[in-house]
């Protein structure tokens, strides 16, 4: 199967590429502008097109997907022009810059009878992995509060779109997805949100931080708090990747997936479960009434399923592994995120 991509920043280079490669897609067009960007996608990709823009590709490839990792604001018009051209769409997180365009995106694609799926890759992260199996096997019993957070040190303002003022920028965009895809896929939705954005660095331009609670009324929907910072060093000094406590035990995780640091080196994965966590990344379970303390085994990133599963439900034979549906339920907390950060109150869900 073809594929084309579109922008070759971050997303498309490290991420998108080497995925789609280990799943057999064969790219064959590649939207860039950047002199740099369109000079690392003809040594990555000598035999596809470079295109200056989507229209471009579509006309001169015949490609069945299309992969939008190109900033957040074009997501919605980019994709919309794709289904209606007959291509299958991959859309990076954010999926949308809200729920209107979320709706948008939905609607086209059930017009063109095309699947539109959204990229979650961290479903597949090793820790969030290892956490499911571990509320799967009831080692931690009811959960009462889960904690999850992105936090990293980096004090200096960049040069790049998501960090400026623009729509679609900031980072409850950039990782606020990631956070919140995890929570609703382990607890379903929240009844209201609660949000606090953070502007802290010297010439911030847009948010660079940012703390958010979703509740709900129901007597199984845990205390939920998630949260990003740019200075917290990492490490087993920095506040834990997650804290998830259950009636029966506590379970502490440090340190991020290893999957983008191997393929930020160029590894491009060969198998399924390509990368184990480290030992000393492993994470400690608690046990609430003894105190007694053991290391869960090390996590197993799995990001090469998305790409593997993305083929089978384009050959008809798999479900998509992430519904559209889904992303605009996340949609719709970063909006209400937002409106809570502007008001200073809950913003309750419809």
């Amino acid at each position: 199967m073809r594929a084309i991509i579109v922008g070759y920043g971050l997303a498309g280079q490290v991420f998108h590429a080497p995925l789609l490669r280990a799943a057999g897609f064969e790219v064959t067009a590649i939207v860039a502008r950047d002199a740099q960007r369109r000079a690392h996608a003809a040594a990555d990709f000598p035999h596809a097109l470079l295109c200056d823009d989507l229209t471009q590709a579509l006309s001169q490839s015949a490609a069945e997907l299309v992969v939008l990792a190109s900033p957040t604001a074009t997501h919605a018009p980019l994709g919309i022009e794709a289904l209606e051209a007959g291509r299958h769409v991959v859309i990076d997180k954010p999926f949308a810059v809200n729920q209107a365009e979320a709706d948008a995106l939905i609607e086209a694609a059930q017009r063109a009878e095309k699947l539109l799926i959204p990229f979650q890759n961290r479903r597949w992260d090793a820790d969030f992995l290892t956490l499911k199996t571990l509320m799967d096997e009831q080692k931690l019993g009811p959960i009462m509060r889960y904690e999850a957070r992105f936090d990293r040190f980096n004090p200096i303002v960049k040069d790049r779109w998501r960090e400026h003022n623009i729509e679609g920028g900031g980072l409850l965009y950039d990782l606020g997805p990631h956070l919140v895809d995890q929570a609703l896929q382990l607890f379903g939705a929240p009844e209201w949100v609660f949000c606090t954005q953070l502007m802290q660095r010297d010439n911030a331009q847009t948010d660079d931080g940012f703390e958010l609670i979703l509740g709900s009324s129901r007597t199984d929907y845990p205390y939920v708090a998630l949260g990003a910072s740019m200075f917290s060093p990492d490490g087993i000094q920095a506040a834990p990747r997650f804290k998830v406590n259950g009636r029966q035990a506590t379970w502490l995780k440090h340190g991020f997936d290893p999957q983008e640091t191997r393929l930020r080196s160029g590894v491009i994965p060969t198998q399924d479960d390509w990368c184990s966590e480290v030992d000393e990344a492993r994470g400690f379970l608690i046990d609430g009434t003894t105190g007694e303390v053991s290391r869960t085994a090390a996590g197993i990133g799995q990001w090469p399923v998305f790409y593997k599963h993305v083929r089978a439900a384009m050959l008809g034979e798999a479900r998509a592994p992430v519904l559209a549906t889904q992303a605009r339920w996340t949609c719709a907390v970063i909006d209400a995120a937002r409106e809570s950060a502007r008001n200073g109150q809950r913003v309750y869900l419809t």
